[in-house]
């Protein structure tokens, strides 16, 4: 904690065309400009990265596709090599409502392009990929917002993800 950490994130190569239908198997890896210091925790799927730092806020970086960047759209200020908008530099995911930034996270997790934290008030927050109601909020779109998942108790300390599910652990 405190050093600089860098890190890579793979984006899926595309043919010329740019199609979803087109992609290949080869990946490319994706620096990140800005290396983030006082990392606590940090999560991943194949082409997305968030983490903890000092202090509890939440930073993620790679592909802005489902919104899993947390910046309130699936857009990205950078493009990726493959030409998919991403982040190329760790930026603090956006507050539940658009409010500020979020904060006060003790606990990180990814199932797919879904981000949950842990907050100290034992709140969880979730952002990213939506279409099967993994969010807990009773609908199916994608949250490039935060919401609070409604679908969990009010004395959460952990949380855990996989491909399809996810798990929470009360205090």
């Amino acid at each position: 904690s405190g050093a600089p950490m860098p890190y890579r994130f793979r984006v899926k190569a595309f043919a010329a065309d740019g199609s979803a239908s087109s992609a290949t198997t080869a990946l490319i890896l994706v620096d990140v400009a800005a290396p983030l210091t006082g990392v606590q925790n940090v999560v991943g799927n194949g082409s997305n990265r968030c983490g903890i730092v000092d202090g509890g806020s939440v930073w993620c970086w790679g592909e802005a596709r489902l919104g899993a960047l947390g910046n309130g759209n699936d857009a990205g200020p950078d493009k990726c090599p493959n030409g998919v908008a991403c982040s190329r530099v760790a930026r603090p995911v956006i507050g539940v409502g658009g409010n500020g930034t979020l904060d006060g996270a003790t606990s990180i997790t990814v199932s797919g392009s879904t981000f949950c934290v842990v907050r100290l008030d034992h709140s969880v927050v979730c952002w990213g990929d939506n279409r099967y109601g993994a969010l807990g909020q009773g609908f199916t779109s994608v949250a490039a917002d935060p919401v609070e998942a409604r679908a969990v108790g009010p004395d959460v300390v952990e949380i855990a993800g996989g491909y399809d599910a996810g798990a929470e652990k009360r205090g």
